[in-house]
Parts: C-alpha cells; structure tokens; sequence
C-alpha cells in the first residue's frame, strides 16, 4: 500500500538531493518540479490501478 507520508518525505527531500548532487544544474527549479509532478502522476495512477473503487471515490 503507498503511504502518502513516506510519498511527502521523499517530495520535500528531493530539493536538497538535487542541491548535493547536482550543484551546477541550470534551471534546477524546472527539474524539481518536473520530476515531483512525473512522480505524482505516477503514483496517482498506481493508486487507481492498485486501490478498490470505492476507496478511491471517498479520497478524491
């Protein structure tokens, strides 16, 4: 089951893994929020796919 606070963890996490690695990056701000949007999008469909449909219903 995905766990929306670990999902959260990793989200804002993610700006300062991008900071330690990748330094240098042009247009960081463009990257981040590119990546968080693909990885939502992602997780948003596996909740679909993975979820009973009435559970879904009530969280939307």
């Amino acid at each position: 089951m995905i766990n929306d606070n670990k999902i959260n963890e990793f989200t804002l996490s993610f700006p300062h893994i991008i900071d330690t690695y990748l330094p240098n990056i042009t247009y960081k701000e463009e990257l981040i929020l590119a990546i968080t949007d693909k990885i939502g999008r992602i997780l948003n469909d596996i909740k679909k796919t993975h979820l009973p449909s009435e559970t879904i219903a009530s969280t939307e």
